[in-house]
């Protein structure tokens, strides 16, 4: 019996599958400008229950995934954004479009112009008349 693999339409973006946790520790990563495990843990167990294995293990796994960068330091391994937030934020959009919107970037928009402030929609006025 041969199994067949899915066949994949959409190339996968660089934050596909993000789980809370890992989006969390990227924000922390982004906001501080690089950590190490020590810092992201200590931050991380303010409003949960974590180890330090598993911040060590997500944040691992965020560098295999080329979203974090790792170097050595006096203090241990300081962990480093590798992407910045917008990229994530695209790919995360992307992601949504492609998935669960069967590529309709409208639908998106509407969800979007809903939240924005009067400022963001002047900015978005600004971008459209650009365009």
């Amino acid at each position: 019996m041969r199994i067949r693999k899915p066949k994949v339409t959409e190339p996968v973006g660089i934050a596909s599958r993000l789980g809370p946790s890992e989006l969390e520790l990227l924000d922390m990563v982004w906001s501080a400008g690089g950590l190490t495990v020590r810092d992201a843990y200590e931050e991380t167990r303010k409003t949960r229950n974590i180890t330090l294995p598993a911040v060590m293990l997500s944040m691992n796994r965020l560098v295999k995934r080329g979203l974090l960068e790792k170097s050595a330091s006096k203090r241990g391994a300081v962990y480093r954004p590798a992407v910045s937030r917008d990229q994530v934020a695209s790919s995360l959009i992307g992601d949504i479009v492609n998935r669960v919107l069967q590529g309709s970037v409208s639908t998106v928009l509407s969800h979007l112009v809903e939240k924005m402030s009067e400022g963001e929609l002047a900015e978005l006025k600004k971008l459209l008349k650009k365009s």
